[in-house]
């Protein structure tokens, strides 16, 4: 397994040996971003570990602390099988988004990306640079090779963060807004138990049949609907877009929900054997695709109509006692 002293850090028994208690850091601590590799193959404990990092920034081992600050974290894993563990849920609900990579997408740029990093072993002047600069911890000057490894194509922090604040101050238009209070309401609310929770058996009320939340077992946190909005936001942007409109958030909200939501089998068994074509999804994606669309057919009917006669009403145009409110179930 992966133990903590092969991961974050260990004694310096050299220093130990003497007397004084020091720690040596593992050097992938000076990378911009934290990487693991099938997390769910994990012991619960060292996820654990990895969780408080992630949440605070601060790194502790024996009585050292060290302080990152929050960065970036990408992790793999298998789909799951009877081999794979799990993903504790604290930090699975961490996990803001979900993308699926197989072999036939992915291959050249991987094959392109393998080809440079080879170019830069195969340089030992460089190499022996960088393994020093790690071996010292000396993180400042390790980064400073990366950089230059990189011939010129590295974003700088000044950059990052002008486009962190371009992606930000992306608004969301109404139907977009909407739409995603729509999606979390149908997920984390019921006529028969109200909110939702994880103990909470799949309701039987006749009207709760007709919305979204009724297919999965839990709840969505604040968290998932977070990340949704940010990342609508960075789809715009990247596509030069001035808002967020509602098909943004319909893009986004599948990658966002199909790890955290628990589907029940009804609807597993109605969407699991559909067809899913040649660029297809792996079931749990395909199922949260399904589940967004059958929410936004329950916009369109419902929502949005009321919606628009809220706005009649403020305006002036329609009198309360002329609607029918049966027509808006």
């Amino acid at each position: 397994g992966l133990f903590t002293e092969k991961w974050k850090a260990r004694p310096h028994y050299g220093e130990l040996a003497g007397g004084t208690e020091k720690v040596i850091w593992q050097g992938g601590f000076g990378l911009d971003t934290f990487i693991v590799d099938e997390l769910n193959r994990i012991s619960p404990d060292v996820q654990d570990e990895m969780l408080e990092g992630i949440r605070t920034g601060r790194w502790k081992y024996l009585n050292d602390v060290m302080y990152e600050g929050k960065k970036p974290s990408f992790f793999t894993m298998n789909h799951r099988d009877n081999g794979n563990g799990l993903i504790i849920p604290p930090l699975e609900d961490r996990i803001d988004i979900v993308t699926e990579e197989i072999a036939g997408s992915p291959l050249n740029d991987y094959q392109a990306a393998e080809k440079r990093v080879r170019a830069n072993l195969a340089n030992p002047e460089a190499t022996t640079e960088a393994l020093d600069a790690l071996k010292s911890l000396d993180f400042p000057s390790f980064k400073d090779v990366i950089r230059r490894s990189k011939q010129g194509d590295y974003v700088t922090h000044e950059e990052k963060k002008s486009i962190q604040e371009a992606i930000s101050g992306t608004p969301l238009t109404n139907d977009a807004n909407y739409f995603l209070w729509a999606f979390a309401s149908e997920i984390n609310f019921n006529q028969k138990y109200g909110t939702k929770r994880a103990s909470d058996p799949i309701s039987d009320d006749d009207h709760d049949q007709n919305y979204a939340g009724n297919f999965v077992k839990h709840s969505f946190s604040a968290r998932p609907l977070m990340a949704a909005r940010s990342y609508a936001q960075g789809l715009a942007w990247i596509l030069g877009h001035e808002k967020v409109d509602l098909d943004h958030v319909r893009y986004v909200l599948p990658h966002i929900s199909a790890h955290k939501l628990d589907f029940n089998e009804g609807f597993k068994d109605k969407h699991g054997n559909d067809y899913r074509g040649e660029n297809g999804n792996y079931e749990d994606l395909h199922l949260a695709k399904e589940l967004v669309d059958f929410a936004h057919g329950n916009y369109e009917t419902s929502v949005k109509p009321m919606r628009d006669v809220i706005a009649k009403i403020q305006k002036g145009k329609l009198k309360p006692e002329d609607v029918n409110l049966d027509d808006y179930d």
